[in-house]
């Protein structure tokens, strides 16, 4: 059962979101993973992964798979800067 769980939850991302250029994309709005926020701020896994976790900008979770929306974090970002 758990497998057919994965599989279904995979098709669901698969059918919502599309991979276009590193960012993942639902309806215009550009998603990142934890590995895309490491690399856009070149900061270390671990702290992309507390960054993500501290709940400072919205993050959306399907299954094990965090979703940052690039606006989102890049409004955090002008907060921070501001």
């Amino acid at each position: 059962m758990s497998g057919n769980f994965t599989f279904v939850i995979k098709s669901v991302i698969t059918a919502h979101l599309a991979w276009e250029g590193g960012e993942l994309m639902s309806a215009g709005e550009a998603f990142l993973r934890v590995r895309d926020v490491q690399a856009y701020l070149s900061i270390s896994k671990s702290s992309a992964y507390e960054l993500c976790n501290g709940r400072l900008f919205p993050v959306r979770r399907i299954g094990k798979v965090l979703l940052v929306k690039k606006a989102d974090l890049d409004a955090y970002l002008d907060k921070c800067m501001a």
